[in-house]
């Protein structure tokens, strides 16, 4: 699990005109990522269906950035590898 961000991080964050300031708030209330990030769902889907295995929407979401990044699924991976060559280009 990811270290959780320090006072002053929190507080670099807020600044940032991208803040979500209810977010932080949650985030600060909780200490959990996967708490906040269930609560957020909940409040703007409701509950999530339930087909069989019961797992959380955080390991959902970390499963597919895994496999986006991790080459089970190409696509992000690719853009990356098309990213470093042009930057490796000489000018």
């Amino acid at each position: 699990m990811a270290a959780f961000p320090t006072a002053e991080e929190l507080a670099q964050f807020r600044q940032s005109p991208a803040a979500d300031l209810a977010t932080l708030q949650l985030l600060e209330q909780t200490q959990d990522f996967e708490a906040t990030f269930n609560q957020i769902y909940v409040d703007r889907y409701g509950e999530p269906r339930s087909f069989g295995e019961q797992r959380s929407l955080w390991q959902i979401l970390l499963t597919r950035i895994q496999q986006e990044i991790c080459g089970e699924n190409d696509s992000l991976r690719s853009l990356i590898q098309a990213a470093k060559k042009i930057l490796a280009m000489p000018r």
